[in-house]
């Protein structure tokens, strides 16, 4: 999200097969644990989509008070972030496990282990089962 020079590798087309990965990933599990009715692994995923979304937000807030936050790299990473958490819930929707996932998502949203826990931490860490 910070604005490079002419020479940067790493721009919007980089960022979308990133979050193409991730996101492969991340519905892979959903999917793993609504196909066991676990609402609550679901919406700690949710969860934790959703933290790593308000931390692009705030991130770009604070690139944009600096003058050096590229628009363009923010709208890609902040939209693949939401589109992630959406599909997660519809996904959810689809086994019939939406309210309980989102029930269970409000609960524990601020709880020690999301806010102790980022997404990219998750994805190392955790395994099925």
């Amino acid at each position: 999200m910070i604005k490079q020079d002419g020479n940067s590798r790493y721009g919007p087309d980089e960022a979308i097969k990133e979050y193409d990965s991730i996101s492969t990933e991340l519905m892979q599990r959903a999917e793993y644990y609504l196909e066991r009715s676990n609402s609550f692994e679901v919406a700690k995923l949710y969860a934790l989509v959703r933290k790593e979304s308000y931390k692009i937000d705030e991130d770009a807030r604070k690139l944009k008070l600096a003058r050096k936050l590229d628009t363009k790299m923010y709208d890609v990473i902040s939209n693949s972030c939401q589109d992630i958490g959406e599909r997660i819930m519809e996904l959810a929707r689809e086994y019939s496990l939406g309210n309980r996932v989102y029930e269970v998502y409000e609960a524990i949203r601020f709880g020690s282990e999301i806010s102790s826990t980022y997404l990219a931490e998750y994805l190392r860490n955790d395994k099925k089962g």
